[in-house]
């Protein structure tokens, strides 16, 4: 995943190209890997950093997920770290929840 996000590999592209290739990486990774950490952290961390205006979409993805599978720690803890910054008492529920479904969570 790093290597395909190298920054080198985004030199020479306008900044709004730049960001839309790398979203779209992530939701590629993510969609490949849905039990990996890092492709959905990087995806909100990037959000909250880099383009707010994603953010509401990407909470509607996670919180759609989360309806889908809602015994699924990984589901429900992603959709809480995507409102972390925004909702922070609905994000601590959603952690709990997920520690909740899965004690041995990460």
């Amino acid at each position: 995943m790093r290597d395909q996000l190298d920054p080198k590999k985004f030199e020479g592209m306008k900044t709004y190209e730049r960001m839309a290739r790398r979203v779209e990486i992530i939701q590629a990774l993510m969609e490949k890997f849905p039990r990996e950490v890092y492709p959905a952290h990087d995806l909100i961390w990037y959000a909250w950093y880099g383009d707010l205006d994603l953010l509401p979409a990407l909470q509607q993805s996670f919180k759609a997920r989360e309806n889908a599978h809602p015994s699924d720690p990984a589901a429900v803890y992603w959709y809480g770290y995507s409102r972390f910054w925004d909702h922070a008492p609905e994000a601590i529920r959603e952690f709990k929840r997920a520690r909740e479904l899965a004690p041995d969570f990460p």
